[in-house]
C-alpha cells in the first residue's frame, strides 16, 4: 500500500477545481465569441450591400435602412447577452453607415495595365474605373460583462463607372459606336461584303437565296431573354 505524503493530500482536487474554473471561463467566453463572430459576419455582408447600392446611385439613408432591416433585424438577428438581454437596442442605433470615395486607380491598375492601345479601346467602349467607392459599416453593441465594448467595422471598396451596360441594347449601341473595337473594322468588312454581294447576287438569284445581311451586330439585340434583365442590373457610364 502506497501512502501519499501528508502535504500532497487534496492536491488533485485543488487542481481539478482550477481546471473547472478555466473551462467555465472558456465556455462563457465562447458564447460571447460566437455572437460577436455572427455580428461581424453580418457587418461584412452589410458593407458589401451598401457598396453595391452606392454604385447604382442609391441614397445613404436608404442603404442604411436596408441593411438595418436585412442584416440586423428579424428572428435570426436577435443576439442576447448571457443575462438574456438584447445585445442591440430597438432600432439598432448602434449601427452607422458611411460612403466615401478613394483616389482613382492609376492606368496600370486599369484593364490592360497600361498596354499600348488599351486606354484608347477602353475609352471607345465607354469603360474605365474612374472612381473607387468605399462603404464603411460600424456596429458597437453594448458592453460585455467584462466592461469592454467591442467595435465591429466592415469596409468594402468597389469600382464605380466601369461602363457596365444596363441591357443588351446598350451593349449593341456601345460596341457599334466603338471605333477601336468595331466600327472601323466593320466598315472595311462591309465594303468588301457589298462588293462580293454585287457579284454573287445574279448567281444566287436563280436559287432564290436571300441577300447577304451585312449587319452582324444588331441581330444580337434582344437575344437575351427579358426575364434575365433588370433595369438596375448595371451602372451606365
Amino acid at each position: 500500500m502506497i501512502r501519499l505524503p501528508t502535504q500532497a493530500r487534496g492536491q488533485a482536487l485543488a487542481e481539478g477545481v482550477v481546471v473547472l474554473v478555466v473551462l467555465c471561463g472558456l465556455w462563457a467566453a465562447s458564447t460571447w465569441l460566437f455572437r460577436l463572430q455572427d455580428m461581424a459576419l453580418q457587418v461584412l455582408h452589410a458593407s458589401r450591400s451598401v457598396a453595391f447600392a452606392a454604385t447604382r446611385g442609391g441614397s445613404l439613408s436608404a442603404a442604411a435602412d436596408l441593411v438595418r432591416e436585412r442584416y440586423f433585424s428579424g428572428p435570426s438577428h436577435q443576439w442576447r447577452t448571457r443575462a438574456g438581454e438584447s445585445w442591440l437596442r430597438s432600432g439598432r442605433p448602434e449601427l452607422s453607415v458611411d460612403i466615401g470615395t478613394l483616389p482613382a486607380l492609376s492606368p496600370y491598375a486599369q484593364p490592360g495595365a497600361g498596354a499600348h492601345g488599351a486606354a484608347v479601346l477602353a475609352s471607345s467602349l465607354g469603360v474605365g474605373d474612374s472612381l473607387l467607392t468605399e462603404a464603411v459599416v460600424r456596429l458597437q453593441p453594448r458592453a460585455l460583462d467584462t466592461g469592454a465594448a467591442p467595435l465591429l467595422v466592415g469596409r468594402q471598396s468597389i469600382l464605380v463607372g466601369a461602363g457596365h451596360a444596363i441591357d443588351d441594347a446598350d451593349v449593341v449601341q456601345r460596341v457599334g459606336s466603338s471605333a477601336a473595337a468595331w466600327s472601323v473594322a466593320t466598315a472595311s468588312s462591309v465594303s468588301t461584303g457589298q462588293a462580293l454581294a454585287s457579284v454573287l447576287e445574279p448567281l444566287d438569284r436563280g436559287w432564290s437565296r436571300a441577300v447577304p445581311d451585312l449587319d452582324w451586330l444588331s441581330p444580337w439585340h434582344a437575344d437575351v431573354p427579358a426575364w434575365h434583365l433588370k433595369p438596375s442590373g448595371g451602372s451606365p457610364g
